[in-house]
Order: C-alpha cells, then sequence, then structure tokens
C-alpha cells in the first residue's frame, strides 16, 4: 500500500480465486502494488486505493429548532474523497430518536462536505428532545456525549401589519411561539431583496422589518424565515410597495384659491388628488399648517377630509410612515365674513 515499506499481512490462506489482507498502520490513499511468486500483477484500480480514516462528529449547527428546519452536523471525514470513481456508496444517514419514536432527516448530499453534513428535519416531527445518531457512507459514528436536539413549537404568523407600504415603512409580524427567537434568527425576504430585522419581541410575538428603500413600486413576494424554517405566510404572501407619493391637484366645496394659496369655510370638503398614497389612513397623516385633520376616505390616488372649526392657515402637508419628508400642497388660509378677496 502507498505510504508503507511493508507488505500487507494476509488475513487467511489465499484460495484461487481471491486473497484478503489487512491494511496496514500508515498506509494512505494511493496506488497498490501486488506481486505474486515475485512477479508483478496488475491492480485494476484506475485512480488507486482509498485509506479512510474514523469520521468523527463534533457537533451540531444549532441546538434547537422547527420541524422541517436544516441541521448542520459537524466534524471530520464525514465524506472523504474517494480515488475510484463511480463507487456504489450507502447514504449519509442522520437519525432522530425519542425513545422508540425514530426519524430519519433527508441530507443534502449536494451541500454536505468532509466537515459538514447537511440535513432536513422531517416536517412532522413532534416537539420535545432528539437523540441524534449519524451514519457515513462507510460507519457508525461514535459521538461520545450524546447529540440532541429540541424541537420547538414552529412559529404561526397570526397577522401582518400592513399588506402594502412605502419602501422604508415598518412592516410587523405578529406571531406565536417565537421562544428564544432573536433578530439573528430572522431572515424576511421582499421578492429577491432582504429586508433589515430591527427588533424581535419574543414575549409579544412581534417581529418588525423595514421594506427595503431599494425597492421600486410594485406587487413582490414575502416570506419569512425563523432559524433555518420558512413560516407559512398564506395570504400575506403578497406585498405592494406603494410609489413615492405626491399631490397632483386639491379641490374644495366653495373654493377661492390662485396658484399658492386657497380661502376655505369650516366644513368645506378637501379632496387631494395625486399618487402612491395606499389605502390605510393609518400610514399617513394630514396636516393644514400645524392641526392635524382626521382623513375620512383614502385611496392610492385621493384623499378626502374635511376643514375642521378654528382657525386654519399654512400649507396642507401628507406625512407618510417610512418617508421623513412630508409631501406639500398648497397654503390654506380661512374664508371669513367681511374679508377681502379682491386679489
Amino acid at each position: 500500500f502507498s505510504g508503507t515499506s511493508e507488505a500487507a499481512a494476509l488475513t487467511s490462506a489465499p484460495s484461487a480465486e481471491s486473497f484478503a489482507v489487512k491494511v496496514p498502520e500508515g498506509a494512505v490513499s494511493g496506488p497498490i502494488a501486488l506481486t505474486i511468486s515475485d512477479r508483478n500483477v496488475n491492480v485494476p484500480l484506475t485512480n488507486g486505493f482509498t485509506v479512510l480514516q474514523h469520521a468523527a462528529v463534533t457537533g451540531l449547527s444549532v441546538t434547537s429548532g422547527y420541524a422541517g428546519s436544516e441541521v448542520t452536523v459537524n466534524g471530520t471525514d464525514l465524506k472523504p474523497d474517494l480515488l475510484e470513481e463511480n463507487v456504489e456508496l450507502q447514504p449519509i444517514r442522520v437519525t432522530l430518536a425519542q425513545g422508540t419514536n425514530v426519524a430519519e432527516a433527508v441530507v443534502d448530499i449536494e451541500r454536505t462536505t468532509n466537515e459538514a453534513i447537511v440535513a432536513v428535519l422531517p416536517a412532522d416531527l413532534a416537539v420535545g428532545e432528539y437523540t441524534v445518531s449519524v451514519a457515513t457512507s462507510f460507519e457508525t459514528v461514535a459521538t461520545g456525549n450524546p447529540l440532541v436536539y429540541t424541537v420547538m413549537a414552529t412559529p404561526v404568523v397570526d397577522k401582518v401589519s400592513v399588506s402594502q407600504a412605502h419602501a422604508g415603512s415598518d412592516v410587523t409580524f405578529v406571531c406565536s411561539n417565537l421562544a428564544g427567537v432573536t433578530t439573528d434568527d430572522v431572515k424576511v425576504m421582499f421578492g429577491e431583496t432582504e429586508a433589515e430585522v430591527t427588533s424581535v419581541d419574543a414575549e409579544s410575538g412581534n417581529i418588525t422589518v423595514k421594506v427595503p428603500v431599494t425597492l421600486d413600486a410594485g406587487s413582490v413576494a414575502l416570506s419569512l424565515t425563523v432559524k433555518g424554517k420558512s413560516i407559512d405566510l398564506g395570504e400575506n404572501a403578497l406585498f405592494t410597495v406603494l410609489a413615492t407619493p405626491k399631490i397632483t391637484a386639491i379641490n374644495a366645496d366653495s373654493f377661492l384659491h390662485d396658484e399658492t394659496t386657497a380661502l376655505v369655510k369650516e366644513g368645506d370638503e378637501i379632496v387631494i388628488s395625486g399618487e402612491g398614497f395606499g389605502t390605510d389612513s393609518d400610514n399617513v397623516v394630514l396636516r393644514f399648517g400645524e392641526t392635524e385633520i382626521r382623513i375620512v376616505a383614502i385611496s392610492d390616488t385621493e384623499i378626502r377630509a374635511f376643514v375642521p372649526s378654528g382657525s386654519v392657515d399654512g400649507a396642507i402637508s401628507l406625512t407618510f410612515a417610512g418617508i421623513e419628508t412630508p409631501v406639500m400642497g398648497m397654503n390654506l388660509k380661512p374664508l371669513v365674513d367681511g374679508m377681502d378677496v379682491t386679489a
């Protein structure tokens, strides 16, 4: 064998068709040289013989997670490179046992390396503690201390705060079963763009993220992953990114105005036309000057409100969640009896 100078020891008397030898200490992967009666004999191995090292497991990437999530078993010599191609191998196995209940994870062989086995847990695993065992293509791996993995109750999304918002806005997922979850465990994607996770409050069940500012207006797929587990969003899986809002026109009852200023009376209905307003009045603050005004109706292209009692003097402004700078409209001034409106 390569790496040794002495011949390997026969383990039994040879027959006319076969013989067996013990792989000697110090042997390494490489060609095998064979002589019978001092004559060199061909060994039909194209690239040589692989000398395997015993595999070892050093631990799990995470010790808790959810049914159906991903776990990585770390170690050495878990998937060694073989000198010979097209060797038929036993599958690598990751097994979880809870008493008599035994389940097998699905090994992602393409992502598995000599140092890490990547496996997806069964989606129907019951909550509880499991002992994990590992078998390579060549042996069952002794782990010393038992590998223990805890399956937790899978998070459930009860609602998403909004289904549409402007880029930069906050979106909150209201969830059950977030015990032990931190911001590092959460990944939220708007289409192909990952969102910033700003906070996770396991006690209240809230996960808050910001709509990426780089997104263009339109509909995108929304996804949530917790501890490597994809969480079903149901009807919340589609999100609309609103266009940057702008005001295109303002109209009111008994409207007297020039290009910059309008005279209005208490009770007048103000109709603000534009685009990108959204449909949730909780995401918009309407002000006449410094006075906040209640929005009575909103669509993506129109906002309606009434002039309140008291002094109204100042510009119309719309402040949208996630957008720091208000969108400004014309100035409003109160129209009172005896006022000179010649100008």
